[in-house]
């Protein structure tokens, strides 16, 4: 495939992707859009960093990113990997052995691919009576990570997005290699590339001056939302489009911190336990997993987002071409924005949210490892047609279950949820919980 024909640095390009970014008329917050290419970067911005001063954006502006941040921290953990301090392997108890034993073990390795079965801090924290994950400190929310007694699945058999289970990487990075995790990030990642105003939160929401504000719409306007984790791991990382082009050019060209073998084990698609890709499905979309970057077919990113911000930064390998988003408004569909600033500035690009896997349908044969019932299993409509054939020669039972979300059925009071890549589902009935498997 031909590089873009598209040179950056014309009045053509920024107009294209202005033309995308247009908004009706009125304060509005600010969208600050990046696109890289041989070392040139095109900036451009709707909207306002801040609302009640009309202050605008430039590319030096400091935004929230959300999970963006992923990517930082399983670089700072793949540059350790590389080192020979950690083992992708090995158990996450020999790096905090305070976790309970699980069997199968933990990995390093399932935490950086979402297959671990931890939970989500994000969901585990109102529990503990948080309005907000912003109330926790770090301690706090690590000390109940750590003390948390189940998974949700065996680990490494199917994935479930969890934010807990990258803030104990981040905790990972501090006990290896003897720094504060986002002083380890400054001084392996964000100095050596220049990345000068982007870092990793500490606890407070920086008293920059030049920051974007995150809105979400209210009564025809938009109101303040920034109620955001405030330490790093799993988000909390500040970025500017500036700094984001540094980056780029790193994992493209510059190759410092981004070197050849740190870039294979980044990307390197993740596999659960019976050997198959880990799979995120979003709805609309299915990527692969890699180590805190999504895979489409064509391109390497993640999106984040936090109350008021969306963000999103990728590059498609072949081509070298670099995007970044960065919001203050937390109702924007950063995927589907991207998408059509590539189209406008790149059409003869694939597109960014191309599926780089098939998604096997729910149908079939499902067993359990714990009980010698056999579930087959047909589509009816929207709804499935489960037949359960029990032990002991007793008779098949069919039941109609209807679709309740993505992947979810019910027949009250049971409900079936399927792994994201269907090899697998649970099924719960109050209190009990099974799992079932495509046979091997």
């Amino acid at each position: 495939m031909s590089s873009p024909s598209t040179k950056l640095g014309t009045a053509d390009t920024a107009a294209k992707v202005r033309a995308v970014l247009a908004a009706p008329e009125g304060p509005t917050p600010s969208v600050a859009v990046g696109v890289f290419k041989d070392g040139e970067t095109e900036f451009v911005s709707a909207g306002l960093a801040d609302i009640a001063t009309g202050r605008l954006p430039d590319a030096d502006t400091i935004y929230y990113a959300g999970s963006v941040a992923k990517q930082f921290t399983a670089l700072a953990v793949i540059q350790l990997v590389v080192a020979g301090k950690v083992g992708l392997g090995r158990d996450i108890r020999k790096y905090i052995p305070e976790m309970p034993r699980r069997s199968p073990a933990i990995t390093v390795d399932m935490l950086l691919h979402h297959i671990s079965g931890l939970p989500n801090n994000a969901k585990l924290l109102p529990l503990a009576g948080y309005r907000h994950p912003g109330q926790s400190t770090r301690a706090e929310t690590i000390e109940m990570l750590i003390r948390y007694p189940q998974t949700a699945f065996p680990p490494g058999a199917t994935f479930e997005y969890s934010n807990g289970g990258y803030l104990l990487l981040s905790e990972l990075v501090e006990r290896v290699s003897g720094m504060a995790f986002a002083d380890y990030v400054a001084a392996h990642i964000l100095d050596p590339l220049g990345m000068s105003r982007s870092s990793v939160l500490r606890g407070e929401f920086p008293g920059d001056p030049n920051i974007a504000r995150g809105y979400l719409p209210t009564d025809g306007g938009f109101s303040l939302s920034e109620d955001i984790p405030r330490f790093g791991g799993a988000g909390a990382i500040m970025l500017t489009i500036n700094d984001l082009a540094k980056y780029h050019h790193d994992i493209v060209a510059g190759h410092k911190v981004w070197t050849p073998k740190v870039s294979r084990l980044m990307t390197q698609p993740g596999q659960y336990d019976h050997g198959s890709p880990v799979i995120l499905p979003i709805p609309g979309h299915i990527f692969g997993y890699a180590s805190g970057l999504m895979l489409s077919r064509n391109w390497v990113l993640h999106g984040g987002n936090y109350a008021g911000f969306q963000a999103l930064f990728g590059w498609h390998p072949e081509t070298k071409l670099g995007l970044a988003l960065l919001c203050g408004r937390g109702d924007v569909d950063t995927t589907r924005l991207a998408a059509s600033i590539l189209k406008a500035v790149a059409p003869e690009l694939p597109a960014i949210d191309t599926p780089r896997f098939t998604l096997a349908g729910p149908e079939g044969r499902f067993v359990s490892d714990t009980m010698s019932a056999v579930y087959d299993i047909a589509r009816d409509g929207e709804a499935l047609a489960v037949t359960i054939t029990p032990p002991g020669g007793l008779p098949p039972l069919t039941q109609t279950f209807t679709r309740t979300g993505e992947g979810a059925y019910s027949l009250a009071p049971l409900a079936l949820t399927f792994d994201p890549d269907h090899r697998g589902f649970r099924i719960s009935n109050d209190s009990v919980v099974q799992r079932f498997r495509r046979p091997s």
